[in-house]
């Protein structure tokens, strides 16, 4: 396949030599080859200097000499076949550059018209396809660009919302941090001041056992002293019992045995009232007791309870103490 550029040299150089064979005005004849077929050459001899041109025509200056008229040479331009219909020349005739040699057929220049028109069409065709790879190929660079542009931008976007996550992580470290401190903070101000001491209410609850004591032990002295008295009053009944007894056996008077039996009666009814003061000082002393014993179990729980709030709130302290650790790590 001939190539565009030249074969456009070819139409524009074909163009040209129609245009002056078909004028009458000047002689030039493209041919890529000169081809000349007679069915008569009985050439006498040639006096025309002939020159090729670097374009592929050719010119003659000089006298013509042909041996028939009946010649009618062909020659092929760009694969089209020219035939010479007439020749205006004659042999001995003398010929200058520009004068009119021959005249070509309407076929040959129709065939060379339609061998060019299509040529053209072809090229321009060719020009058009380069055209539009040429947009094509815009197009496809600038897709890239934007392609690119956006991977930029996604990119950046990217970047940033990884930096904006980040800050918001170290914020928020930052922030279980100061919290952490002000919790260890409080806790080891609590055991400091002894504030759990005074929420358990240790004094109270110890100030009630030592009240709980003294009242129980003045319960008991009162409850021995009660006993004692019962005892007393109970001796003297049994006294005055026997005492009746051996005066009735010895023939005491009734006066005497009057006298023994109300002294008995008396002794009783002191023994009674004893009693009954004996019966409630041993419900004092009993009730001393239980409130000794509650106040105890109240002390003891509080205790209990104060040692656990200090236990918990130092492993609070140490857990929190390693949690600050691991945040001041993950902060810096």
């Amino acid at each position: 396949m001939r190539k565009p550029g030249k074969r456009m040299m070819s139409v524009i150089a074909g163009i040209a030599a129609v245009c002056v064979m078909t004028g009458g005005i000047g002689y030039q004849a493209i041919a890529s080859g000169a081809q000349t077929n007679s069915t008569e050459q009985n050439e006498k001899g040639q006096d025309t200097d002939q020159q090729e041109s670097s374009d592929g025509s050719f010119s003659e200056d000089g006298t013509t000499q042909i041996g028939t008229t009946s010649q009618m040479p062909e020659f092929t331009v760009n694969a089209v076949t020219m035939t010479v219909e007439e020749i205006y020349a004659t042999s001995g005739d003398t010929v200058s550059k520009g004068d009119a040699l021959f005249k070509l057929t309407d076929e040959s220049m129709e065939s060379a018209k339609a061998y060019y028109e299509e040529a053209i069409h072809d090229a321009e065709n060719t020009l058009k396809k380069a055209k539009a790879d040429l947009a094509s190929g815009q197009l496809s660079a600038e897709s890239a660009k934007q392609d690119s542009d956006l991977t930029a931008q996604t990119a950046e976007e990217n970047y940033q919302a990884q930096i904006d996550a980040l800050d918001a992580a170290v914020e928020e470290k930052k922030e279980a941090y100061d919290e952490v401190v002000e919790q260890i903070s409080e806790y080891q101000t609590k055991i400091d001041n002894n504030d759990y001491y005074v929420e358990c209410a240790i004094d109270e609850k110890k100030a009630a056992v030592d009240a709980a004591e003294t009242a129980l032990a003045q319960a008991q002295d009162t409850l021995t002293q009660a006993q004692e008295s019962d005892n007393s009053t109970s001796q003297a009944v049994s006294a005055d019992l026997s005492n009746i007894r051996e005066q009735i056996g010895a023939g005491a008077d009734s006066d005497t045995l009057l006298s023994i039996v109300q002294q008995a009666v008396d002794d009783y009814t002191a023994r009674e009232q004893q009693s009954d003061i004996l019966t409630a000082a041993q419900q004092v002393a009993d009730a001393a007791q239980s409130k000794l014993e509650q106040a105890q179990k109240e002390f003891d729980s509080a205790v209990e309870t104060y040692n656990k709030n200090v236990e918990e709130t130092n492993t609070k302290i140490t857990e929190l103490t390693e949690s600050l650790d691991k945040l001041k790590s993950d902060y810096e």
